[in-house]
Parts: structure tokens; sequence; C-alpha cells
């Protein structure tokens, strides 16, 4: 299963999340988050490591979004019927700069290898899993985008009209504001896997005002 966890006024040190965990050890760790008081989500066994894309649209009302993921920052207007009215990308990386995220992200993933959510259940985690015995193996024989895409590729912008349409359209939006009252600014949270297109959208709504990731 997939693990994630979190907790409304988060601090450092952050006990790393987004990691796969058998069966077998899931009530162990889910006793270990719940020991920090932390929210913690199960899902599907999809692998952070095969994420293409991951988008964050930050709402700063409901005809201003920007697309605030790390590599590329968007700027949507949306027309009063709902509609997308324009979309233009407003920056977006460098190869020399995505290749230092590449690294980095490598590094945090071998730490979480290595010691989410301890070092302990680390080693039986991916000793369970079978995993293979270097991550650049891992993720080569994987297919992760981490290992493949050398330069940046960016985002399609079909994908980005196709996902904001999706979440406008869903009416999810109003209903969320309905049901717990909050306001705006809000920040809708995507992500797209290579693996598993049929389902790849995964949602969190949250206050950008009260909440820190």
């Amino acid at each position: 299963m997939l693990i994630r966890h979190d907790i409304q006024n988060e601090a450092p040190p952050y006990p790393r999340g987004g990691f796969l965990v058998p069966k077998r050890l899931l009530p162990e760790i889910l006793a270990f988050f719940f020991g920090f008081n932390r929210v913690v989500a199960v899902y599907e066994a999809a692998d952070p490591v095969l994420n293409g894309y991951n988008l964050n649209l930050l709402f700063e009302s409901a005809t201003n979004i920007w697309d605030l993921s790390p590599h590329e920052v968007f700027s949507i207007t949306i027309s009063p019927d709902g509609k997308i009215a324009e979309l233009r990308r407003v920056s977006a990386i460098d190869d020399a700069t995505y290749e230092e995220s590449r690294q980095l992200r490598v590094r945090k993933l071998q730490k979480k290898f290595q010691e989410s959510p301890t070092p302990e259940l680390a080693r039986r985690i991916y000793a369970d899993l079978k995993f293979s015995s270097t991550l650049e193996e891992y993720l080569k024989n994987l297919s992760s985008p981490l290992f493949k895409a050398k330069t940046y590729v960016p985002i399609s912008q079909a994908l980005v009209t196709n996902t904001v349409d999706a979440i406008l359209n869903s009416n999810i939006i109003e209903l969320f504001l309905r049901e717990t009252g909050a306001g705006f600014p809000l920040n809708f949270s995507t992500h797209l896997s290579t693996m598993a297109a049929d389902r790849s959208i995964g949602i969190l709504f949250r206050q950008s005002s009260n909440f820190r990731a």
C-alpha cells in the first residue's frame, strides 16, 4: 500500500512519507504515525517514483489560478461561465536547474529508503517488498522518469487545461467551500503517474492561509 501522512501545524523535522508498505507491516506503520497525532492516508500501491507531473493549482479566487508546480508556472484566467479564458506560461526551468532538482530528488529518495519512517522499519519494509539492491537499479527497472529524463520535458498545455477543466466541471470547489466554510485562496494538488493513467489524479484541498506542507 502507499502511505502518506500529514498534520496541520507542521514543523521540522518532518517524518518522511509517500512510500510503499507491505500489508503485513501496515498496522505497525499506522501505529507509528498515529503516535505523532498525524493523519494517515492509505492508497493503492502506486509508487511515487513513477509520478510524471505534479500540478499545484492555487485558486486565488473563483476566476484566477496559478499553477505553482516546481518546474513551470502558468497563469490561468477563468471566464464568468467557468471556462478557461486565458492560459499563459509565466516561467519554465532550464536544463541545468532541472538536473540539480533531479539530483536533489534522488538524494531525498535515497534517504527515505534508508530512514523512513525509521531506519529499522525502512530495512524491514524494503526487505519484505524485495526491492532492488540500489536506488539507481530500482529506478531503472521501473522506468522511472527520474532515471529516463535527463533534460526537462515541458508539460503539455493540453494536460494543464484538461486538469483545470476537470476540476471546474466537477463542482468540487463549490461543494468544498459550502461544506467547510473555507474561503480563497485554495490549493488544489494533483499528480500524473506514468503507470496508472486511468486512476492517476490524487486530490488534496487545503486553505493556503493556515496550512503548511
